[in-house]
């Protein structure tokens, strides 16, 4: 394999661990909010006084999650980079040489789980899987199934989870579910770039208490329940 491939897949892996420890640190940010909230709402102080206790543990909690924020954006900015690196490199080396010349060589007869197999190996690679995909064309098989979701546009990709990330400072504490949507999507994404990720996005951050509390809602119970 392409030594360029190896490194920019470590590094998307070291930024999505990153990432990950990020959002746990958020998850646990929140729960510290939450415990605080209702540790004020037992004390006996006027309404007032209690809001306002409330309300700086809010603006604490908001200026973690810009920080941690800015450390995920850091890391997507690396993930960017190399995504982008690999994206454009045209490597006709040997690997492809080979999976061309298979191919070319079996037409439809190529048996399906090496349909899957020669195109896994490229992920991430953009110029190798549209000549991949162009070749099993001209062969007679259809592309779709076997390249759909792995021909990406990967500034857009990330262009969505910078956005999906910033709704942790933008609605700090209102909705766990966000983490769970931006890990579950971080982890796909760089998936889809044939990164082996040390450790998956749940191994790292327990998203129990916020399927939970998504599950509630959806039968209308709230919280205290």
């Amino acid at each position: 394999m392409n030594q360029i491939i190896v490194d920019n897949r470590h590094k998307i892996d070291t930024a999505c661990q990153s990432c990950f420890f990020a959002l746990d640190k958020y998850h646990k940010a929140v729960n510290t909010f939450n415990e605080e909230k209702r540790r004020i709402a037992a004390t006996p102080y006027i309404q007032q006084e209690q809001e306002r206790m409330v309300n700086t543990a809010a603006d604490n909690l908001k200026a973690t999650a810009q920080g941690l924020y800015e450390d995920i954006k850091h890391n997507l900015d690396t993930i960017r980079a190399a995504a982008g690196e690999m994206e454009s490199l045209m490597d006709i080396g040997e690997d492809l040489q080979n999976a061309l010349s298979v191919v070319k060589a079996l037409g439809a007869s190529l048996p399906g789980e090496s349909r899957i197999k020669l195109v896994e190996q490229f992920k991430g690679q953009r110029q190798a899987l549209s000549l991949l995909r162009a070749a099993y064309e001209s062969a007679g098989i259809t592309s779709q199934p076997y390249f759909q979701d792995l021909i990406l546009n990967t500034t857009n990709e990330l262009d969505a989870l910078e956005d999906e990330a910033y709704r942790m400072v933008a609605a700090a504490g209102e909705n766990m579910m966000v983490v769970v949507t931006f890990g579950s999507d971080l982890e796909k994404f760089a998936e889809s770039l044939g990164v082996d990720l040390t450790k998956k996005f749940r191994e790292i951050v327990d998203t129990a208490d916020a399927l939970n509390a998504q599950l509630r809602a959806a039968m209308g119970l709230s919280a205290s329940n």
